[in-house]
C-alpha cells in the first residue's frame, strides 16, 4: 500500500504544477492584453 500513497502523492504534485503553470499562463495573457502587447 506504500506504492498507492507515493502514486496518489505524485498526482497531486503533478496536478498542482499543472495548475501553478495554467495560472501563470492565463495572467500573463491577461497581462499582455492589458498592455497592448501582441504575442
Amino acid at each position: 500500500m506504500e506504492a498507492l500513497g507515493y502514486i496518489a502523492f505524485m498526482v497531486a504534485v503533478v496536478s498542482v504544477l499543472y495548475l501553478v503553470f495554467y495560472i501563470v499562463k492565463t495572467v500573463d495573457e491577461d497581462t499582455k492584453r492589458i498592455t497592448g502587447e501582441k504575442s
